[in-house]
């Protein structure tokens, strides 16, 4: 399950932090790939469960931060808010293993985004989730 990690692929990758909760699981790593923007999180033994692997709101909490920058960007930079979550957990993860989202923006509207996507540890889903966030877009 866990990689080696001397294996972990993080180059070209940046380390980002954050406030507030997500400060517990960061830090949270960033790259541009296709003009895209793209999330990532190392698991370290702190984010795991009494049983050893990953802790399902650590999953959860990356993929809310992860999912909220991608709809930040999408939308100029306003103000975002998750509304709802679906979730599915598919598979365990165990430190020190790289998780990384792929992020789809299914409908935009003025007030709201409607997103999917799906976490991976190398070619391996771990989590899918999708939801509704709300935007506030600043007046000009």
């Amino acid at each position: 399950m866990a990689n080696d990690p001397d294996d972990i692929p993080t180059a070209g990758w940046a380390q980002r932090s954050f406030a507030g909760l997500p400060s517990a699981i960061d830090p949270l790593w960033c790259r541009q790939n296709d003009g895209e923007w793209e999330y990532g999180l190392l698991l370290e033994e702190r984010h795991h469960n009494f049983q050893g692997v990953m802790h399902g709101g650590v999953v959860m909490a990356f993929f809310d931060q992860a999912m909220a920058l991608t709809i930040w960007e999408a939308c100029e930079r306003s103000f975002c808010a998750s509304v709802e979550i679906h979730s599915q957990f598919v598979a365990a993860a165990q430190a020190p293993e790289f998780l990384r989202l792929q992020a789809t923006i299914l409908k935009q509207g003025r007030h709201l985004v409607l997103a999917a996507g799906e976490v991976f540890s190398g070619q391996r889903l771990v989590f899918r989730g999708s939801g509704t966030w709300s935007i506030k877009r600043s007046k000009h």
